[in-house]
C-alpha cells in the first residue's frame, strides 16, 4: 500500500509538472513575439524590438542631442488587437503591452505606467520584411489589463490621427 500512494503522489507530480510545460505563459500566442528585430523607423531612428524590450533611439542632430527611450514588453499578441478592436489589412497583426521603465523625457508621465504598441501588415515581400506600427500616446495607465481594455479606436487611440508608420526590417 505504501508503494501505491507513492507512485501515485510520483505520478500525479509528473502529471501536473507536464502540464505546467505545456502551458502557455504569454498571453495570446504560444509563439514568439513576430516583430522582433530591429526597424528603420526614419531618419536615422531605430526601433529594436526584444522579446523582452522596445526601445526607441535616435543619433545627434541639428535638432538636439541623441538619445533613446524603452520599455519592458510584458505581454504580447501575434493573433489580434487589444480590447474589442479587430485588425484591418494585409498580412499578420498584433500588439504587445509595454511598461515604461526608461520613457522620453517629453513623457515622465508614462514613468512606471503602461501603455499597447499595435503593429499591422507584417510581411516579406522580395526577401524585405516590413511593417506598420503605432503606439498609444494618449495616456498611460496603472495596470497592464487597463492598457488592454482603455488602448482602442473608441477612445481616440490609434485612429487617423495616430496613423501607422511604415518600417522595413534592418536585420536582413
Amino acid at each position: 500500500m505504501k508503494n501505491f500512494k507513492k507512485l501515485t503522489v510520483l505520478f500525479l507530480a509528473l502529471f501536473v509538472f507536464a502540464g505546467m510545460m505545456s502551458c502557455d505563459m504569454n498571453s495570446g500566442s504560444s509563439d514568439e513575439l513576430a516583430v522582433i528585430g530591429n526597424w528603420d523607423a526614419g531618419y536615422d531612428n531605430i526601433l529594436e524590438i526584444t522579446p523582452s524590450m522596445y526601445k526607441k533611439s535616435w543619433p545627434k542632430s541639428e535638432f538636439g542631442e541623441a538619445g533613446f527611450y524603452s520599455a519592458k514588453i510584458v505581454s504580447y499578441d501575434n493573433t489580434g488587437w487589444n480590447g474589442s478592436d479587430s485588425g484591418m489589412g494585409e498580412g499578420e497583426y498584433g500588439y504587445f503591452v509595454l511598461l515604461w521603465d526608461n520613457p522620453s523625457k517629453y513623457t515622465p508621465q508614462a514613468k512606471d505606467k503602461y501603455s499597447i504598441v499595435r503593429w499591422k501588415n507584417l510581411k516579406t515581400t522580395s526577401g524585405k520584411t516590413t511593417m506598420e506600427y503605432s503606439e498609444a500616446y494618449k495616456s498611460y495607465f496603472d495596470t497592464a489589463a487597463e492598457a488592454i481594455e482603455g488602448s482602442i479606436e473608441d477612445k481616440d487611440f490609434f485612429t487617423a490621427e495616430k496613423a501607422f508608420t511604415l518600417v522595413p526590417k534592418l536585420d536582413e
